[in-house]
């Protein structure tokens, strides 16, 4: 795996117990790393990290294509709060956060999946150009029973919507798998 040299500053979670979002900080900066490994196995060149800027909601990656610049956006979808309380007994479940079952992803996934893409898609369109949505998830079903019937209905939703430039992967114990890439 090759990895650039990044500016973001790691969390200390060394220290007395971890927060939620140092662990969350934590993950984003993995998933980072693995949106870069896409992009290099790719083929894209100067692939680079942007340094965060507080004021204003660039982009986390930076590369070119044909000399031209482009940006990608890492977005991570985690287990609902429901789970955590459910696995955990740690924060409110809400009710609308999940399905009664873990056979389908549920609207409420769905309708999380829409607002991440709008989100991200400002981001890029914000420093004026073209890019890449790339989404790591991690589902409530921790044996992941239905992790195919996901992958289909992840499908379904990417074709349609406009789900152009996009890339989305899960965990799947200790590998990642592609769920869609357009």
């Amino acid at each position: 795996m090759i990895l650039g040299r990044s500016s973001k500053k790691v969390p200390r979670t060394l220290h007395g117990p971890p927060s939620r979002s140092d662990k969350t900080r934590l993950f984003n900066q993995l998933n980072e790393a693995f949106a870069y490994e896409y992009l290099v196995d790719e083929g894209r060149q100067n692939v680079r990290f942007v340094e965060e800027d507080k004021a204003n909601k660039a982009p986390d990656i930076e590369f070119t294509v044909k000399d031209r610049k482009q940006f990608c956006e890492v977005k991570s979808i985690g287990i609902t709060d429901n789970e955590i309380f459910n696995r955990y007994g740690v924060g409110t479940p809400t009710k609308s956060d999940r399905p009664a079952s873990y056979q389908s992803l549920g609207e409420p996934f769905f309708k999380k999946l829409e607002g991440v893409l709008e989100v991200a898609r400002d981001q890029i369109e914000s420093v004026r150009s073209e890019g890449i949505v790339f989404i790591l998830v991690r589902f409530d079903d921790i044996c992941l029973d239905y992790f195919g019937s996901y992958l289909l209905e992840i499908e379904n939703f990417c074709r349609t919507t406009s789900a152009d430039s996009l890339v989305i992967k899960a965990f799947k114990y200790d590998e990642v798998v592609t769920c869609w890439s357009s």
